[in-house]
């Protein structure tokens, strides 16, 4: 099969929807397709009606500018040709052709595979060549000051710490790179773009003390509030921000300006009006004012208005994000602060972008939530990874000002160094070529290698350490492949890891089914959201090619190659849910499934992407959101039951069915549907579950397909329908 050419609109900006459902203001006037209907929500979380209103949505498709710098167009289209066949030779005399005709070759291959595929029904893109598509996030062309730089800061930072089990080796040469750059310049500003820590193995040994003790030792002086700092309720973050007898709390100030604490467990720490001092502890800012090198620095923090769906807040009110972080910049401004820094954790790196061209006043914006790593083409990437986007992006600001937005990957993998001047009035002059990431990984330069990891890191560390270190010795399983929880894939595809945790899901179900007799349910289903799934099951050896294998072997307590030990369940599924059984319609189980693809777009990973068990689904991205599900049965009987059959609903979608979830999702998390049918609460929850399944089995012999391959989730824009033949 001859694999069709991506549109010329695809290719050139990678998101291909410019959609966007959210704050009307925040849609660029010259944004291509901005006159575009927006798409309304499929489904509405009962307890959150808001996310028509405001800056815009977790995982939605929405507008996408699309930066894309003249002078990065060959060097990204080259990797597109490969993937469609042409030969590297083409592909280098490509590089040096002029925009125009490198667009009439593009409408040509276009027009030869659109005809190739009359003969031969292929899928729209080949998954493979959505690694060598080009990157998802391009420069505009941004004027400068021209006039003379004044003064250059460098800002160290990272995002979405979170830390899991990798963090042992990874920050130590985190801090070995931090320790030597911060040596290298005088006005030097650490910062954090939020999600400090996430519930798991490393924050169950202390609680998050650990975290935080960590954070503090790091150096940050300033974080902003991400979404995982609310995972275990306002309560516990209360109990991590203050200090007790020996635990010294969070010493450096925590930020969002679009955040209400006055009805809140938290209201004692939050200060909003802020605070024109370095560094104050205990204490939560809508923005603070920090020194480098005698000049004063705005921070400002803005966290996702989609907290109250991907968190546990109850007191916190959430504000229009757009609106109170200008009037935050403004306010620092008649303070005669003239250099501003936004620390944003929205979510989605398209949603700092557009915050970016709708803000005056911002220079920089360090974004956070999306692990969408940026780089520069030139930067050393760990193995297996790939850049989202140039380091910085380059935005031009509603007062027509260069903007820059960074971003990096999770757990201290990466180190972002960005190296800027300004002028007298505070206008960026120019990026130094000093900017860029430092990859944390085992091949970390002799530059920084060579500079010794602070004591007191090293001590926090093999604390914890060992009393996670017998997780890993207690053996629960074994298997022969890599089980895949990597963020990109298990947020937009089916995928091994996935399978797994829906079918203990939907075990427990056909259990709950005989122990209550259900004998008027038409079949046992499980859904369980990608974002609920936070790691894989396996290494990824080093090299180039970073091949992803079965979980090594820790000869320090006696765990083979290949086996699964209790630490890696708890690693992968570390928010250990709580499961609910609930009783829904066909129909309902049809808009829950809507709902979990509403979002998908090229280049988006939301973590409402379902996993699934007892039942098997074709969708078209292509379709609006709300009508995409083109085929759904329900398997495990002798004969296939049609719940959707070309995109309507049989007469099964008024007969009941159970539905396995985590509590999570049945509670309205991610946008789903509220479930008002919950008929059980299990007893043992996700991690014990898991635990308990794998240790009933051999070894898994369970390959993760590809998207074209994919049995249970079938995406059209990749493949053929292979469900109703």
């Amino acid at each position: 099969m001859v694999p069709m050419a991506p549109s010329i609109t695809k290719i050139r900006s990678f998101n291909a929807s410019s959609r966007f459902n959210g704050f009307p203001s925040l849609v660029a006037k010259d944004m291509p397709d901005s006159s575009e209907k927006k798409r309304p929500f499929v489904a509405q979380s009962a307890k959150n009606t808001r996310k028509n209103t405001k800056f815009g949505t977790k995982g939605e498709r929405g507008g996408v500018n699309r930066f894309n710098a003249e002078s990065d167009w060959a060097s990204e289209h080259k990797m597109a040709l490969f993937s469609l066949g042409l030969s590297p030779r083409f592909a280098l005399i490509y590089g040096a052709m002029n925009r125009n005709t490198r667009i009439l070759i593009w409408l040509a291959v276009a027009c030869f595979m659109a005809c190739a595929t009359q003969k031969a029904s292929a899928p729209a893109i080949s998954p493979k060549s959505l690694e060598s598509l080009p990157l998802p996030h391009q420069s505009q062309q941004v004027a400068f000051s021209a006039k003379a730089p004044v003064y250059q800061l460098q800002i160290l930072h990272n995002s979405d710490q979170e830390s899991g089990i990798r963090i042992f080796e990874d920050l130590p040469r985190f801090m070995q790179a931090l320790e030597t750059l911060k040596a290298q310049e005088p006005n030097t500003l650490v910062l954090s773009s939020g999600d400090l820590y996430i519930p798991g193995p490393f924050f169950n040994a202390t609680r998050g003390k650990g975290d935080i003790q960590l954070a503090n030792l790091v150096g940050y002086q300033a974080s902003v509030l991400g979404n995982h700092e609310f995972d275990l309720g306002e309560k516990a973050l209360s109990k991590l921000i203050k200090s007790k007898k020996e635990y010294p709390g969070v010493t450096f100030p925590l930020l969002s300006c679009n955040l209400d604490f006055s009805e809140s467990i938290l209201a004692g720490f939050w200060e909003p009006n802020g605070l024109e001092q370095d560094r104050p502890p205990h204490k939560i800012f809508p923005s603070i004012i920090l020194q480098a090198g005698g000049e004063s620095i705005g921070v400002v923090g803005v966290t996702t208005e989609e907290l109250a769906d991907i968190s546990a807040i109850s007191g916190v009110k959430i504000l229009p994000a757009l609106e109170h972080t200008q009037a935050e910049i403004d306010r620092l401004k008649e303070k005669g602060i003239n250099k501003i820094v936004v620390l944003a954790h929205l979510q989605q790196l398209r949603l700092e972008l557009q915050l970016a061209s709708q803000l005056q006043g911002a220079d920089i914006i360090l974004a956070g939530g999306s692990d969408s790593l940026l780089a520069k083409a030139t930067d050393r990437l760990r193995s297996g990874d790939t850049r989202k986007g140039d380091y910085p992006i380059r935005v031009n600001g509603k007062d027509g000002a260069p903007v820059l937005v960074v971003n990096t990957s999770r757990e201290y993998t990466y180190l972002g160094r960005l190296l800027v001047s300004f002028d007298e009035d505070g206008v960026l002059t120019g990026v130094s070529d000093k900017t860029g990431i430092v990859a944390t990984d085992a091949n970390l330069p002799a530059e920084y290698s060579s500079t010794p990891v602070p004591e007191n890191i090293q001590a926090e560390l093999a604390k914890i350490k060992s009393r996670i270190i017998e997780l890993d010795g207690e053996v629960v399983g074994a298997t022969n492949f890599y089980l895949n929880g990597e963020r990109q894939t298990i947020r937009t595809e089916e995928t091994n890891l996935g399978n797994i945790a829906a079918d203990v899901y939907q075990a427990i179900g056909h259990r709950l089914q005989n122990d209550k007799a259900l004998s008027d349910i038409e079949g046992v289903v499980s859904l369980v959201n990608g974002g609920g799934i936070r790691a894989s099951i396996g290494d990824i050896e080093p090299g180039p090619l970073g091949k992803r294998v079965p979980p090594l072997a820790n000869p320090l307590v006696k765990k083979g190659p290949g086996d699964i030990s209790l630490l890696d369940v708890q690693n992968a599924f570390r928010f250990n849910n709580e499961i609910k059984a609930a009783l829904v319609t066909g129909a309902e189980l049809v808009a829950w499934v809507e709902h979990g693809v509403a979002a998908y777009a090229l280049g988006v990973a939301a973590g409402r992407f379902p996993q699934i068990a007892g039942f098997q689904f074709a969708f078209d991205p292509q379709k609006e959101s709300g009508n995409r599900v083109k085929t759904l049965i329900l398997t495990g009987k002798k004969e296939s039951q049609i719940l959707v059959k070309d995109f309507q609903q049989t007469d099964l979608s008024q007969k009941t069915f159970l539905l396995i979830t985590p509590s999570f999702l049945a509670k309205g998390g991610d946008g789903y549907p509220a479930l008002s049918n919950v008929i059980h609460t299990f007893e043992r929850r996700e991690q014990e579950l898991i635990a308990a399944s794998l240790k009933s089995q051999k070894s898994l012999s369970m390959a993760d397909s590809s998207v074209r391959d994919d049995e249970r989730i079938q995406n059209l824009m990749f493949r053929q329908e292979a469900i109703l033949k």
